[in-house]
């Protein structure tokens, strides 16, 4: 499985290198932070350092709906020529429809993208709603449009969903049903599973995310478009990409920020800001997990297998790491573990899931006894996630 860097606020030199090291093989670009003006010499430079980069741009096309809004935050996307306020009425049209697919698709057209990233709006809390059905017509009409192009790339739709909707699993399986039987359909698709607010402070691993029937359901997904042909990119999928890699998923994506790890609509909606940055964190592959710089040392003096025996080890034995620093450990570190749990096919990645789940419990089983201040029973929580999660997914794909 592939990961991505997921661009967003202050990527400096993180991306490029991350591509030169190996960790990351591309990028999902964030109109919302992507100057127009500079898009093609920021791709330059990433194809000066790998030609063989993918490279794909987010229209983020589904913050439409904030755009109207006294306190909304949209950054860049207010300057580029496909990026336009719509009510959710417009959109039921599927002429408008067509008209916001084809304004993308032009735009998208003048730059040196490897794939093309389709808009689609944001489905909030239900399969069975006014946005699931324009969704689906946004999906249903991608190929059609984007052909009219006559572009040669690969295009994904974009599927964005919140983690409410995966929670109904009969209205879940009618919409896997439509949008994997279309007569034209697109090439792949664009994933992204919403949680609830995600500040910089917010621990992914306590999100709403991190539920098992939400990660079961971002599983089947995976599977069942993987099983019908797709390719499937993941976006925001930070430590969960092993999963979904395991069940067929092409690539996931992470950053630097928690709303880079976690896809959150409140993102642009202004908020009050101001405190204290959140602390750097060292993302542990035996515990599936992230713990904080400061505690990696204790913890390393108990279990040093705590530390994964990788290159970017050596920049937290000296002192706290720059954020810079932090990413790329991150990326480092989901890559290995997506080198190591996804097998040949998906009863054997199940097979090596489930044992690195075991062996993170056992970890914390350890760490428990030493009356270390980690918060351990939230932490056990997860991982009961993780498996009850995977456990749910086996049960609902037969496997």
């Amino acid at each position: 499985m592939k990961l991505f860097a997921q661009h967003g606020y202050g990527p400096g030199d993180k991306i490029l290198n991350g591509i030169q090291e190996g960790s990351i093989s591309g990028v999902i670009l964030s109109a919302r932070y992507q100057k127009k003006e500079k898009l093609n010499s920021d791709i330059e430079n990433i194809i000066n350092i790998s030609n063989n980069a993918e490279i794909l741009m987010d229209p983020e096309i589904y913050a439409c709906i904030c755009a109207n809004m006294p306190d909304s935050q949209l950054g860049q996307l207010v300057d580029w020529d496909f990026f336009r306020p719509h009510r959710r009425a417009q959109l039921e049209d599927t002429s408008n429809i067509d008209g916001v697919l084809g304004a993308t698709f032009t735009t998208m057209a003048g730059f040196p993208l490897t794939s093309i990233i389709a808009p689609n709006i944001f489905i909030p809390r239900s399969f069975n709603s006014i946005e699931a059905v324009i969704a689906k017509n946004f999906i249903r009409r991608t190929m059609p449009v984007f052909a009219q192009t006559g572009d040669t790339r690969h295009v994904f739709a974009t599927l964005a969903i919140g983690h409410h909707a995966l929670l109904d699993r009969d209205e879940f399986g009618a919409f896997l049903n439509d949008i994997t039987a279309l007569d034209n359909p697109p090439d792949g698709f664009y994933v992204l599973i919403g949680g609830g607010m995600a500040d910089e402070r917010t621990d992914i691993t306590r999100s709403e995310i991190m539920h098992a029937d939400v990660i079961a359901g971002w599983m089947l997904l995976n599977f069942t478009l993987k099983m019908n042909g797709f390719k499937v990119i993941n976006g925001c999928s930070d430590i969960l990409t092993p999963l979904l890699g395991g069940v067929g998923g092409y690539a996931g994506a992470t950053g630097w920020w928690t709303n880079l790890r976690m896809f959150s609509m409140n993102k642009y909606i202004r908020t009050a800001s101001g405190g204290r940055q959140p602390v750097v964190r060292y993302l542990s592959n035996i515990i599936l997990n992230r713990i904080k710089f400061s505690e990696r040392e204790a913890i390393a003096a108990l279990i040093p297998e705590i530390n994964n025996g990788l290159a970017h080890d050596s920049d937290y034995e000296s002192g706290e790491p720059e954020r810079r620093v932090e990413v790329l450990q991150t990326w480092e570190s989901i890559k290995n573990l997506n080198e190591h749990l996804i097998g040949s096919n998906v009863e054997e990645s199940i097979r090596r899931l489930e044992n690195a789940i075991k062996r993170a419990d056992a970890t914390y089983t350890r760490l428990s006894g030493f009356g270390l201040p980690l918060d351990i029973e939230t932490n056990r929580e997860y991982i009961t996630s993780l498996r009850e999660g995977l456990k749910t997914f086996k049960q609902i794909a037969e496997i």
